[in-house]
């Protein structure tokens, strides 16, 4: 049986009963099952453009908001943590060759500041 204990709600909420072949030895309480049934309805893939990250980042905070997760949450939600880190790394930072001046300006630009209001004193045109 698979179940969630509220003890301030004194309150017993029964998730599943598994039969014997459900139950798979070593898996941490949670069915594979339920995993892949979250696969199916999120259907992760590397995010390609901003809609797609939109839509990943509001499944992520779905699960991030959520009291208790199960296992099988937890693990679609690692897996969403990697596609939303892999598309920020592909489209929000500057290349690994860039300069440190390149890279401050990309965080500029994404803060939406300007170089006058974080440093007011450089007046001259390096950064």
């Amino acid at each position: 049986m698979i179940a969630v204990v509220n003890f301030e709600k004194q309150a017993l909420l029964i998730e599943e009963v598994l039969t014997h072949e459900k139950y798979i030895p070593g898996e941490s309480v949670m069915p594979t099952v339920a995993y892949q049934q979250l696969l199916a309805e999120t259907m992760p893939a590397r995010v390609q453009n901003d809609e797609e990250y939109d839509l990943i980042r509001s499944r992520f905070g779905d699960l991030l908001s959520k009291h208790r997760r199960t296992v099988a949450e937890d693990k679609l939600m690692d897996l969403l943590g990697v596609l939303i880190e892999d598309y920020d790394r592909r489209n929000s930072l500057p290349p690994e060759e860039s300069t440190p001046s390149d890279r401050l300006q990309v965080l500029l630009e994404h803060s939406g500041k300007t170089r006058q209001t974080c440093f007011p004193s450089s007046d001259s045109g390096v950064m």
